[in-house]
C-alpha cells in the first residue's frame, strides 16, 4: 500500500450525563426498563431494519474491487464481495469465503480450489468455477488498470497474457462449475494470503458487461453478506443484508449497514458521542488516556500492520555510503518519547521494518536506543564533528498536524548533535512525487502493509529491483538483501522463510536506511450496545460486518 496520507488520529470517547437535565435521566431509566438501547429503538422505529453506522472519511473512488486499492473502499467493497479466502481476524489463519476448502500440491506449484454449493450472487445466479477465472483475467488484464495485478502474476502464463502474447491464462483452469485450479510458475509462498485481498473478489460477468467496465463499481454486484441498495456521493452509501447470511436466534443482527461520509474527524466524533454512529476507526489525537479513564469499555487498541520512519536518499550526499552517519542520527532520536507522548502510549518502537507479530520479525535486533553520546561518537567517526562540515538538510513531510509534530522533534534531536534540520512540507500529491522522484536528502515515510507477511515489507521496501514507485524510497540496495528476499519468497516451510526474513532484518538494520521510528498502533470506538465484533491480531479493521448483534437483545 501506498505511503500512508495522513498519521491515524488518536481515539477517545467521552460521554458525559447532564446530571442537571431531569429529563435525560427519566429517558435513560425509562430505556433500562423497556431493555431497548439506542440501536434498538432505532430498529423499531416505523418497523424500520436494523441500521448500522460506519464513518468513512470521503467518497470511495469506486466499489469495483479490482480498483480498490484504498481503506475506505475497502471497507464497503468487503461487504459487497466474496473472494476464495479470507483472513479470521480473530488469529489470522485462512478461512474459507466462496472456497469451501482448498487443497495445495507437495511442490507449493497447484492449487485446488471447491466452491461452496450454496454461493450466489446478488442477482440470484450461482457463483460457478467460470466466474472465478473471468474475475482474475479481468484482474491481469492491462486493460481493467487495476492497480494491484501483482496478486496474481506468479501465475502461469500471468506474463504472457499481460503482455498480449497470450489469450488466456495458462495457469487458471476450471474444472467444472464447483473447482477451480491454479498452478504457479515457481514455488510463490504469500501466493494464499494475496487471494484474500479486496482485488481478488469474485464478481459476476454479466452484471460487469451488462455496465460496462466504468460503471461497474458504481451500481455493483458481488455475493457478500450485504447487497448495495444506494449511493449519495458524498453522502451515504446504504447496503442491504442478504437473508440467510449470519443470521442469529435473536434476529436482532444488522439489517443495513450506512456508510456516512463526514470528512471532518472532530465532527465526526460528536456524531459518535450523540449516537448518530455506531463505530469510529478514526479520532481526533489527544483522547486515548481520557477515554482509559472515563469509557475503557468503549475504546479497542490493537497492533497495527504498517511502521514509520524517516528514510534517507542513499544515492545523494551526505548519506551516500557513510552507513556511520546514519547511525549516529539513529541514536540521536528519542523513539520512547515519541510513542510515549506523540503517541499516547499506542504505537510501538521499531528496530526494524517487520511489525511485531509477523514471522520474520526479528525480536533479537536491538535496534537504536536514545544515546546521544554515541550519536555525537558516530557523527564525528562520519566525519562531521559536532556537525562542522555538515550542510543543513531538509526533511521534508506532508501536510499533516500529526507528522509535523513528529517532524518537529526529529528535528530537535538532531539539534541536540549539532545537526541542522530545516522542514519542509508539501501537499500530499507533490510530497509523494518529490520522494519517489528522490528529490529529498531525508523525508517521512510510512507503509501500510497489504496482506500480514514479512514480504510486504521486506521485499517490497528495499529490493533493488522496487527503487522508486514501488516502494524503496530510500534506494537501498545490496545484492545480499536481494539474493535472500529472492530465496525466502520461493521457501515454503514458514520456519526455515522466517529465519531468511530475520537474516535480512539484521542487515537492515546494521545499513540503517532509515531513522527507524514506530509501528502504529489501531484504534476504534464501538458504542457499547454492540457486540460480535472481533477487531483483528494485527492490521486494518475492514472486515465484513454482518456479525454484529444488539447486546440486550442476545444476553
Amino acid at each position: 500500500m501506498h505511503i500512508a496520507n495522513a498519521h491515524n488520529p488518536r481515539p477517545g470517547f467521552f460521554y458525559r450525563l447532564r446530571r442537571n437535565s431531569l429529563a435525560v435521566l427519566l429517558f435513560a431509566a425509562l430505556a433500562a426498563l423497556l431493555g431497548c438501547s439506542q440501536a434498538e429503538q432505532r430498529a423499531r422505529q416505523n418497523d424500520g431494519p436494523l441500521t448500522f453506522r460506519f464513518r468513512i472519511p470521503g467518497d470511495p473512488p469506486g466499489l469495483d474491487p479490482i480498483h480498490s486499492a484504498d481503506l475506505v473502499s475497502q471497507s464497503v467493497v468487503n461487504n459487497l464481495f466474496d473472494p476464495l479466502l479470507r483472513l479470521d481476524p480473530a488469529g489470522g489463519e485462512l478461512v474459507p469465503a466462496l472456497a469451501s476448502r482448498w487443497s495445495v500440491s507437495a511442490d507449493g506449484l497447484s492449487f485446488r480450489f471447491v466452491l461452496r454449493p450454496d454461493a450466489r450472487f446478488h442477482n440470484g445466479r450461482a457463483v460457478v468455477a467460470s466466474d472465478v477465472i473471468y474475475s482474475f483475467t479481468r484482474l491481469l488484464n492491462p486493460a481493467s488498470a487495476s492497480p494491484r495485478p501483482w496478486i496474481l502474476t506468479p501465475v502461469a502464463g500471468a506474463e504472457e497474457f499481460r503482455g498480449g502474447t497470450a489469450k488466456n491464462v495458462e495457469g487458471l483452469r476450471a474444472e467444472g462449475d464447483s473447482a477451480v485450479v491454479i498452478r504457479l510458475k515457481e514455488p510463490y509462498a504469500p501466493f494464499l494470503v494475496q487471494l484474500t485481498m479486496t482485488a481478488a473478489s469474485i464478481v459476476p460477468r454479466e452484471e460487469v458487461e451488462r455496465n460496462g467496465e466504468d460503471m461497474f463499481g458504481q451500481a455493483p454486484v458481488g455475493s457478500g453478506p450485504f447487497r448495495f441498495l444506494r449511493w449519495q456521493h458524498d453522502s451515504r452509501i446504504v447496503l442491504e443484508r442478504i437473508a440467510g447470511k449470519a443470521e442469529t436466534d435473536s434476529g436482532l443482527t444488522i439489517k443495513k449497514l450506512e456508510f456516512e461520509v463526514v470528512p471532518n474527524i472532530s465532527v465526526a466524533y460528536e456524531k459518535y458521542r450523540a449516537g448518530e454512529l455506531d463505530l469510529l476507526d478514526q479520532l481526533p489525537p489527544g483522547y486515548v488516556g481520557l477515554v482509559r479513564k472515563r469509557t475503557p469499555e468503549q475504546l479497542h487498541v490493537w497492533p497495527g500492520l504498517s511502521v514509520r520512519y524517516m528514510g534517507f536518499n542513499l544515492i545523494r550526499e551526505p548519506f551516500k555510503g557513510n552507513r556511520k552517519l546514519r547511525q549516529a542520527f539513529n541514536f540521536a532520536v528519542n523513539k520512547d518519547a515519541i510513542v510515549r507522548v506523540l503517541g499516547e502510549g499506542v504505537d510501538v518502537i521499531s528496530t526494524g521494518a517487520v511489525p511485531p507479530g509477523l514471522p520474520g520479525h526479528n525480536p533479537a535486533l536491538r535496534g537504536y536506543g536514545y544515546d546521544p553520546e554515541r550519536a555525537r561518537s558516530l557523527l564525528a567517526q562520519a566525519g562531521y564533528p559536532g556537525g562542522v562540515g555538515l550542510p543543513e538538510l531538509t526533511l521534508l513531510y506532508n501536510n499533516d498536524p500529526a507528522d509535523r509534530r513528529v517532524a518537529v522533534f526529529v528535528q530537535a534531536c538532531l539539534g541536540e548533535i549539532g545537526v541542522r534540520l530545516k522542514l519542509k512540507s508539501l501537499e500530499w500529491a507533490a510530497f509523494l512525487a518529490a520522494v519517489r522522484a528522490g528529490e529529498a536528502a531525508i523525508f517521512r515515510g510510512s507503509w501500510v502493509g497489504d496482506f500480514p507477511d514479512a514480504h510486504n515489507f521486506l521485499y517490497t521496501l528495499f529490493h533493488s529491483s522496487n527503487w522508486g514507485d514501488a516502494g524503496n524510497y530510500s534506494r537501498f540496495s545490496k545484492a545480499g538483501v536481494d539474493s535472500l528476499l529472492d530465496s525466502a519468497v520461493r521457501v515454503v516451510d514458514p520456519a526455515a522463510r522466517a529465519m531468511l526474513y530475520r537474516q535480512v532484518e539484521s542487515v537492515i538494520s546494521e545499513e540503517a536506511p532509515w531513522i527507524f521510528l514506530y509501528h502504529p498502533g489501531q484504534v476504534a470506538l464501538l458504542r457499547p450496545e454492540w457486540g460480535g465484533a472481533v477487531f483483528p491480531a494485527l492490521g486494518v479493521w475492514a472486515v465484513p460486518l454482518e456479525n454484529f448483534y444488539l447486546r440486550n437483545a442476545k444476553e
